[in-house]
């Protein structure tokens, strides 16, 4: 074959090549979803957009149907009275789960008698809401001919930053018992009460200047804490804070303790240690019960031939115990008690001998 036969070859082919192909019988339509042939979904057909047919000049759009559905949403969900509005938002969807056209009428409500009618952008109507002031649980809603949305819940909270805390003052406290601290009703500006559960820091600043903190937390709009007058000196002074408020400062006396009768004392000897052990109390109060658990209680011991021991134990169910060598015939003599009664000694009679031990 001559070069000349080779080219006209070649140049057939290519035109073969580009020859049109006779269209599909099918139509085809295009979606969000993409490509797909007529009638191969009839519920898909039904979507709003753009459809081509077989005519690549064609152009047709499914419009939506009437409003089938309405979703609503509204947030935050919380809304402290007062502050920011609220966003009330309905979508609506036909039967075949299109968007609503564009300029559909939607009338949405707040919950708290007030709404407005609002016209569908995009399947969309919305709603800025300034809320009411008056703390409670609010339903809000949409509807659109005969169509009626669910409710969807926001709530108005109190304003915390608005309310000042103020503090009752406490009676005369002992040292070493239980003070029930209390404020006012917690109220904000437009006289909603503090939910339950708001906690607030209390201070309590003694006569020497030591701080000591705890927390309490609101029911029935009074915040309540319990404070144990333990390493404190009179008279206090206490105060509370809640955001940047902080409630006047109240003073309070503590007055100290008065002991009941006379410590008891015994010595249980501990041979397998070479040691005994000396219990003390119980340590009573004038008013009528023993000192806290964890108490500190400071002992000396002193024995005839003058040994002097010195331990610090803490107080456990009105007693107190210390372990003390085994000082064989030198048993204590006395027993001197420091605690938040004041210094007690015990009567000589309650100090026990145990017996004593042959040394290898």
């Amino acid at each position: 074959m001559t070069m000349r036969a080779s080219l006209f070859a070649l140049a057939a082919l290519l035109v073969a090549a580009t020859a049109p192909v006779p269209a599909a019988a099918e139509d085809w339509r295009s979606d969000a979803f993409g490509l797909y042939r007529e009638g191969s979904d009839a519920e898909r057909g039904r979507w709003a957009g753009l459809v081509l047919g077989e005519d690549a000049d064609f152009r047709k759009v499914v419009a939506p149907d009437e409003v089938k559905d309405l979703a609503i949403f509204a947030g935050p969900k919380s809304q402290p009275a007062g502050k920011d509005r609220v966003h009330i938002v309905a979508l609506g969807f036909d039967a075949h789960g299109n968007a609503v056209s564009d300029g559909t009428r939607v009338a949405l409500t707040t919950g708290d008698g007030r709404g407005a009618i609002r016209a569908a952008t995009g399947g969309l109507a919305d709603l800025l809401h300034d809320p009411s002031d008056r703390a409670a649980l609010y339903h809000a809603g949409a509807a659109s001919g005969t169509v009626q949305s669910s409710r969807a819940i926001y709530r108005v909270v109190a304003d915390i930053s608005s309310m000042a805390p103020r503090l009752e003052r406490p009676g005369p406290a002992q040292l070493e018992s239980f003070v029930d601290l209390t404020t006012k009703p917690l109220v904000d500006r437009f006289g909603n009460r503090a939910e339950d559960g708001l906690a607030l820091p209390l201070w309590i600043e003694d006569a020497n200047g030591r701080q000591a903190r705890l927390t309490g937390t609101a029911s029935g709009a009074i915040a309540r804490a319990r404070l144990l007058t333990r390493g404190l000196r009179g008279p206090a002074e206490l105060s509370a804070s809640l955001g940047d408020r902080s409630a006047p400062k109240s003073a309070f006396d503590l007055r100290g303790m008065q002991a009941a009768g006379a410590l008891g004392a015994e010595v249980v000897p501990l041979p397998e240690i070479d040691a005994m052990q000396l219990r003390v109390g119980p340590f009573l109060t004038d008013a009528g019960h023993v000192l806290n658990d964890g108490a500190l209680a400071r002992i000396e011991t002193e024995t005839r031939h003058g040994n002097l021991q010195v331990r610090d134990a803490w107080i456990r169910d009105g007693m107190a115990e210390a372990i003390l060598p085994d000082l064989g015939a030198g048993l204590p003599a006395r027993v001197t008690v420091t605690s938040a009664l004041g210094a007690q000694t015990t009567h000589p009679r309650l100090v026990l001998a145990g017996p004593k031990r042959t040394r290898e």
